[in-house]
Formats: C-alpha cells, structure tokens, sequence
C-alpha cells in the first residue's frame, strides 16, 4: 500500500525501478520494503532508491490538492430555488436515501425522530466550485447514472455516485483531506493524522458501495491522491 500512495506523488524515470529502503541510524541503507507486505510501516526513517540500492531521481507530482468551498444544505421547505439549489436538493435527497447514516462511522447513537438526518451531510467527492477541472479532465465519464440532468445536472456532479452522507465533523475532514477512503483496499478508511478514535483501517458501509448508485471508485481515488499529495 506504501507503494501505492507513493507513486501517486513521486514520479520516476522508470516507474517500476524504485524501492523504499529502511535508513539507519548510521546513515547505512537497510533492507528493503516488500511490495507485498501487508505489515504495518512503522515510525523511522526511509529512503528512495533503485531497485539496486542506488541513487535514483526523484520528483514530485504537480498535482495538489484543491481548496474547496463548502455546498450549502437546502431546506426542504424553502420555494423558488435556483436551478443549482434543486439540484443540490436532489444530490442531497438521494444521497440520503441510499445511504441513510453517516456512510464511515455508521449510524448514531442519538437519532431524533422530527429530523433524522440531524448531523449528517451530503457531501460532493469531487466539489461543484470545480466545475471547470470536471469538464476539462473529463471526470464525467466516472458517473455511470442514468438519471436526467433535471436531477443529477449536465455535468454528473450532483448524482449519488460522487458523494456519501456524512457525520459533520467527518464531512470538515474529509473536505479537509485528513480522511481519504481507499477503493483499492476494499474501501478502508485512510486517516492521514492522529487517529485517536480508531477510524483508521474500518471500512466504507456497504450502502455506499454497492448498487447502481454506489460511489464511484474513481473519484474516491482522486480524492485519496490528493490526501497523499497534502501529506
């Protein structure tokens, strides 16, 4: 996994000709990390090198991180929306009904039964603000959903398939890139920080990735390669 994620933001000469070595407390190179290994990486010191243990060049991914702007909630009740308020209305709609809890942390232990979708979230996977950068990369192509551009818009950002129900505070870090979700990992939560709640190494509800209108497994990606490139 290690390997993975650096690969995201080292770009290399040869791309299958690097490893991550241990580094010594005497400067010396030690052994090698496996590719396969599935232990965990522990705290120290590592290097790049060949696949010899040689020097190798090394640079890094232009890409960043976006700064994102938060999508404001609809109230249900609230008449004569614009057309980018309904359709955010309508993301929001069906992301609560596919997913119903916060789709990480699963279901609260307080529910209240006049609002009980109190304290969780739509939130966009990959954010409306960037609209121009959808188009341009062509990341429409990841949002497999049917339905008219009355419910999910022209350009597929508003459909189910690019977002997830959230609990708020989980909502502020994952737009914040602290939290990423691995689909290459049987959707394993990633917390790139002190994980003292033990969110880490849990796994995506089913709701969200299963069924027609299942998150999209690409743009979790390029959400995650963003975390990695923060980190």
């Amino acid at each position: 996994m290690l390997y993975r994620y650096c690969s995201l933001i080292f770009l290399f000469p040869n791309e299958n000709e690097w490893a991550i070595y241990n580094l010594l407390e005497n400067g010396n190179t030690g052994a090698a990390l496996r590719h396969s290994s599935r232990a965990p990486v522990g705290p120290g010191n590592y290097i790049v090198l060949d696949t010899d243990g040689n020097p190798t060049t090394v640079n890094l991914t232009t890409e960043c991180a976006p700064h994102r702007v938060r999508t404001r909630d609809i109230n249900s009740q609230v008449q004569g929306l614009n057309d980018r308020d309904r359709l955010q209305r309508s993301f929001r709609d069906s992301i609560r009904s596919r997913d119903r809890c916060c789709a990480i942390t699963g279901p609260s232990t307080l529910v209240s039964h006049d609002n009980p979708f109190q304290g969780v979230e739509a939130t966009h996977v990959f954010p409306v603000s960037m609209l121009e950068g959808w188009r341009r990369d062509g990341y429409r192509r990841y949002i497999t959903d049917t339905r008219p551009d009355s419910e999910i818009g022209e350009s597929g950002l508003h459909s189910a398939q690019n977002g997830l129900l959230l609990r708020a505070d989980i909502h502020a870090y994952f737009d914040a890139f602290v939290i990423g979700i691995d689909p290459d990992a049987d959707y394993k939560i990633i917390v790139f920080g002190s994980d003292t709640t033990g969110l880490g190494s849990t796994r995506l509800r089913d709701s969200a990735r299963s069924g027609t209108q299942r998150v999209s497994p690409d743009l979790l990606r390029w959400h995650l390669g963003c975390a990695c490139t923060i980190t």
